[in-house]
């Protein structure tokens, strides 16, 4: 008897030693993802028109905000568009170095040769009703924000190298038209057009 209560002993220390974890870890992740976007953030977006010279009564000037969380290079758009009876067309264009944006009347909608005879670079009022052209600023920059007008496309191509919020805008200043784009042939009403921002 005494062998078997050895042998059993024996046995017992030949088992592993069970230990309890004496500490335990979970890893716990989240994704941030990209941010990018863009919202409008005001600013003055009406005026007057004078109805005997066309002076606007006080600058447009649309203002956006982006907002990137990555200092990594982004690239975006800024272009206008305006209102015809054919339908939406561009509503910058340029005369050697100066911009020009084409406000259209959106009561009595021009026809597209209006804007085509403004954009033309060499304006006849009697062809161009409803449509009224004044010059344009190139948008507001700042650091890490360039901006940069592509000719062939009629918009701006920004580059912004920062994270966080960035600023800009495109200012229409109180001014008088472009001679011939504006006269008796332009009817009463709201004449606009649409600026818009976006990632490429």
């Amino acid at each position: 008897m005494k062998k078997y209560i050895f042998i059993l002993i024996y046995l017992l220390m030949l088992l592993p030693n069970a230990k309890a974890e004496q500490t335990s870890a979970y890893y716990l992740t989240s994704s941030n993802p990209a941010v990018e976007s863009v919202s409008g953030s005001g600013r003055n977006l009406t005026a007057t028109i004078d109805t005997d010279t066309g002076l606007l009564s006080s600058a447009l000037s649309p203002s956006f905000t982006i907002l990137t969380n990555s200092p990594q290079t982004y690239t975006l758009t800024m272009s206008a568009t305006n209102t015809t009876s054919g339908g939406t067309t561009n509503a910058i264009f340029a005369i050697g170095t100066t911009r020009y944006i084409v406000l259209t009347n959106n009561t009595v909608l021009p026809n597209t040769a209006s804007v085509n005879n403004i954009t033309s670079g060499s304006p006849t009022a009697l062809n161009n009703p409803n449509a009224i052209a004044y010059q344009v600023n190139n948008p507001t920059t700042t650091t890490g924000l360039t901006a940069t007008y592509n000719t062939t496309n009629k918009n701006w191509l920004l580059t912004l190298n920062r994270a966080g919020a960035t600023n800009t805008s495109l200012v229409v200043p109180a001014a008088i038209p472009l001679t011939n784009t504006f006269s008796s042939m332009d009817e009463a009403g709201d004449y606009k057009a649409t600026v818009t921002l976006s990632f490429n």
